[in-house]
């Protein structure tokens, strides 16, 4: 069985260069591995500037190798998010996979290979949904993996979108945010620099942080990320910490610096520096009304109201005891439920609702 994992947004879509992707190593490389020590020949394929082609050798029991292709893009648009890559395509015409694994459901590489190779010609696909979950091409994939309770609900039953197409709860699975346990751990010997730590990239008009200018008036804020707007947020929140763009592997140093993570989004489901630093031990802050229970639960930090945030983090912070439980509860939700294998057993339920098997 030939399976292929794509990445639907090109690689630089993060702010990232060739090398700096190869080197992240998460989820979207950790399924690959697992799928093919499962016993499929599996291949991750994405769009760069230049195609290029490399091997994925993860050191790791359970995990084997499968190689990367990455494709040249097409570049016509201002929007990174929207550069395809036809070369992807001719490709995967000539390579006839048995699955194709999109990950994510708008980007440009994405919407390219399914309207000219995958829906035409009757391929079986899954979409692998992060933020932004439905598209018209959702309802067609054969399965779709869904990260959160809110998101299935609106997948199964779209309500008064009357111009949404429901999908089939059996054609719904869950799939857990995966992280590294052993890198992104806790450090109880480094000392804590900073009340509250944020990450994330700096992007005018998509992210504005302006939460985070309140709790500088009141407590020790941190902000890691590189981005355009980096310069302009600095002069805007003079007193939150700018650390800049870091590599993945030095996150943890910041995050154990910090007593709190907090997540100011509004349009985000699961961001994966959630897990990330739970697995540090970070007590977990997220506004109640983007972030649900099954995401952050309510033993492992605080789903804050926005017109009130401030003043319940006051009061957390006031409870020591309080704090240490929830960064203990926090640690160990992310080693039960969010480990590098937590996306084995949605697999091999994958493969069961798909009548996949291997020779």
């Amino acid at each position: 069985m030939r399976s292929v994992f794509i990445q639907t947004y090109p690689i630089y879509h993060d702010l990232l260069d060739t090398e700096q992707w190869l080197g992240r190593i998460n989820r979207d490389r950790w399924m690959p591995g697992i799928l093919a020590d499962m016993g499929s020949e599996v291949e991750l394929w994405g769009g760069d500037y230049e195609g290029s082609v490399h091997k994925s050798d993860i050191d790791e029991e359970g995990m084997g190798s499968y190689k990367i292709r990455l494709f040249e893009t097409v570049s016509d648009q201002s929007q990174t998010k929207k550069h395809y890559s036809d070369a992807l395509v001719e490709y995967a015409k000539s390579y006839d996979a048995d699955l194709h694994l999109l990950k994510g459901v708008d980007g440009g590489v994405g919407i390219r290979l399914l309207n000219q190779y995958l829906l035409p010609e009757d391929k079986p696909f899954v979409f692998i949904i992060g933020g932004k979950f439905y598209t018209g091409n959702v309802p067609k994939a054969d399965l779709v993996f869904y990260e959160t309770e809110e998101q299935k609900e609106k997948l199964n039953n779209p309500g008064w979108r009357f111009w949404r197409r429901a999908v089939e709860e059996e054609r719904l699975l869950r799939l857990p945010k995966s992280v590294d346990t052993d890198l992104f751990s806790p450090a109880p010997d480094l000392n804590k620099k900073w009340d509250i730590v944020c990450v994330g990239r700096l992007i005018n008009r998509y992210k504005t942080y302006d939460e985070l200018e309140e709790l500088s008036e009141h407590f020790k804020v941190c902000m890691v990320g590189g981005g355009p707007a980096k310069e302009e947020f600095e002069k805007k929140f003079p007193k939150i910490d700018f650390v800049g763009q870091v590599p993945n592997d030095e996150v943890p140093n910041y995050l154990n610096q910090a007593h709190a993570f907090i997540h100011p989004g509004e349009n985000d489901y699961f961001p994966r520096v959630i897990s990330e630093a739970a697995a540090c031990g970070c007590i977990l802050l997220a506004f109640a009304d983007s972030i649900a229970t099954d995401v952050l639960p309510t033993d492992c930090g605080l789903r804050l109201d926005r017109d009130s945030y401030v003043q319940e983090i006051k009061e957390l912070f006031d409870d020591k005891v309080l704090m240490k439980q929830m960064g203990n509860n926090a640690r160990n939700y992310a080693v039960e439920c969010l480990h590098k294998f937590s996306t084995k057993k949605p697999m091999e339920k994958m493969l069961q609702k798909l009548d996949f098997h291997f020779h």
